[in-house]
Formats: structure tokens, sequence, C-alpha cells
């Protein structure tokens, strides 16, 4: 299970997905949803839940991760667990800087 360790690069990913025409809402396990407009909203939302980040793609596919953890409003580095259920390549092209970063 990759592990994300960059705020920033979360942020910069979030924001070129949006301006592409992606769109995203966060879901908790209480099956509770709701749209995100910004990555800062749902660093905010997502801060002490494990909870869902459903992306909506311009073609109409869907993807999922689930992120587990705390993000630490501190600092500019977080950790990040994620599990992606959709088996969906667009997801990791979307969030490449991640990939990118944690390539060891």
């Amino acid at each position: 299970m990759p592990a994300f360790y960059n705020r920033q690069a979360f942020i910069e990913d979030f924001n070129q997905a949006l301006e592409k025409g992606y769109k995203f809402e966060i879901r908790f396990e209480e099956g509770e949803s709701e749209p995100v407009l910004t990555p800062e909203a749902f660093i905010e939302q997502s801060n002490e839940d494990i909870c869902f980040l459903d992306m909506h793609t311009p073609s109409g596919d869907e993807a999922s991760i689930v992120f587990v953890g705390e993000f630490r409003h501190d600092i500019m580095d977080s950790f990040v667990e994620f599990t992606d259920y959709s088996g969906n390549a667009e997801l990791e092209r979307v969030f490449a800087n991640f990939f990118e970063l944690n390539d060891d």
C-alpha cells in the first residue's frame, strides 16, 4: 500500500485535476458524502477520520481512494496511507506527483 508524504503534492495534483474537469466527493464510513471543492477542504474534513475520496473523471469514470491517518496542519509533510479500490489507471495519472515522490 503506497504512502503519501507530501501535502503540497496532494494540493497541486488536486487543483490540476479540478482545472481539467474532475470532480471529487468525500465519503465517510457512515455513508455520508459531500462535494469537495478544494484540496484544503478535503484535508480539513478528513483530518481525523478514515474517509474515501471519490473521483469522477470528465469521461464519467469513477475511482475511489481510502485515506487513513491524520493530516498534520502544522507541517507541510504528512503521512497518509491509501488503498485504490477502483483499479483505475487514471487515478495514478491524476495523482502522479504522489506516486513519483514515493518511488523508491
